[in-house]
């Protein structure tokens, strides 16, 4: 499932969407963004994503980040990634995002590194810019 639309730009709100046509829809009817300062992002669980649709010509991928049930960012809100996730963490890319194959192999070692708390069970979403 493709969702959330990020509210920064004025008028604009948060939406959830099935398919890649629908966010066209949206966008054509959410205010512009002012280009350099503001933007829409999308994320998307990796397990519904087909990587195909990446292809579009307004979306550009990030990177991927983490998330636990109640969506608070692992990689940026449950404490620091010390032992064997430090040097995931080390490899965050400009935008403090993951690689993919880092996200998975974090989602494997957050449930014993955390000790099994619901911080370690988590969710992996790729955020997408949309132009």
């Amino acid at each position: 499932m493709w969702c959330k639309c990020n509210p920064y730009p004025t008028g604009s709100s948060n939406h959830c969407f099935i398919s890649l046509e629908q966010i066209d829809e949206a966008l054509d009817n959410l205010p512009t963004p002012i280009r350099g300062q503001q933007y829409y992002l999308l994320f998307v669980d990796v397990e519904s994503l087909d990587i195909s649709e990446l292809l579009h010509p307004r979306l550009k991928l990030l990177g991927y980040d983490l998330s636990d049930l109640t969506l608070t960012s692992s990689l940026l809100n449950c404490g620091r990634w010390i032992a064997v996730l430090a040097p995931i963490a080390q490899r965050v890319n400009q935008y403090g995002l993951l690689n993919l194959e880092d996200a998975l192999k974090a989602q494997a070692l957050l449930p014993e590194a955390w000790n099994y708390s619901h911080h370690g069970d988590v969710t992996i979403w790729a955020l997408i810019e949309v132009d």
